[in-house]
């Protein structure tokens, strides 16, 4: 029986004796779909909860120690993920580097040929 005030969760649907106070356990709905099979861990669950914040500078901050410290390889395997959530996606670093650069070809092509009204 657990205290009031006081829930236990199960990792990936077996039984545990790990006990999480209710004020850091997040809302189901706002956890991410990639990040619901992650194994229960207290500083993991932290990470998630800033992900699901977006407060991806805390995430990456974190993460790192969270991998060191812990002698689990799939909460180091899940905290890795979340970093690479972080990153930007190259494609679309790539269509914006593009499109800046085919902006400028045009203002210069714009100033260089451009007439007078």
């Amino acid at each position: 029986m657990a205290a009031v005030g006081v829930e236990t969760r199960a990792p990936r649907g077996g039984p545990t004796d790990l006990v999480t106070p209710l004020s850091s356990v997040m809302d189901p709905s706002r956890i991410p779909s990639f990040a619901q099979t992650f194994p229960r861990s207290p500083a993991l669950d932290e990470l998630v909860e800033a992900f699901a914040r977006g407060d991806y500078a805390t995430v990456r901050s974190r993460a790192p120690e969270v991998e060191r410290s812990s002698d689990d390889p799939e909460v180091r395997q899940a905290a890795r993920t979340l970093v690479e959530r972080t990153h930007p996606d190259p494609l679309a670093v790539a269509l914006l580097a593009i499109a800046a650069m085919l902006l400028f070809v045009l203002a210069g092509w714009a100033v260089l040929h451009g007439k007078a009204p």
